[in-house]
């Protein structure tokens, strides 16, 4: 099964300070990044849309967490960019 998989890799390579992690947790903490990147590349991509190509990388990255924190119910700001960052060039996130 793959999150039995996940959670051999994930126990096997984690540091000795961390406790180790069910499968089930590692899904449901999965669950949790997959939303919120999903929702912080539609973000920047309305960016990407109305901004002038002069602005920037690190300017619509800006106006992205910003708009992401606008719309999220509790007014969070984006707490997983070192996923985005992996995440944002593979072709099922960049169809989003």
């Amino acid at each position: 099964m793959f999150w039995d998989r996940v959670q051999n890799h994930f126990n096997e390579s984690r540091l000795t300070s961390c406790i180790p992690r069910y499968a089930r947790s590692l899904e449901t903490k999965w669950g949790i990044i997959k939303h919120d990147v999903s929702k912080f590349i539609g973000n920047y991509t309305t960016v990407l849309t109305l901004c002038e190509s002069w602005i920037g990388f690190e300017n619509m990255f800006f106006k992205a967490s910003n708009l992401y924190k606008t719309k999220h119910p509790n007014h969070q700001a984006f707490t997983h960019l070192h996923a985005w960052y992996v995440l944002k060039d593979i072709s099922k996130w960049v169809d989003m």
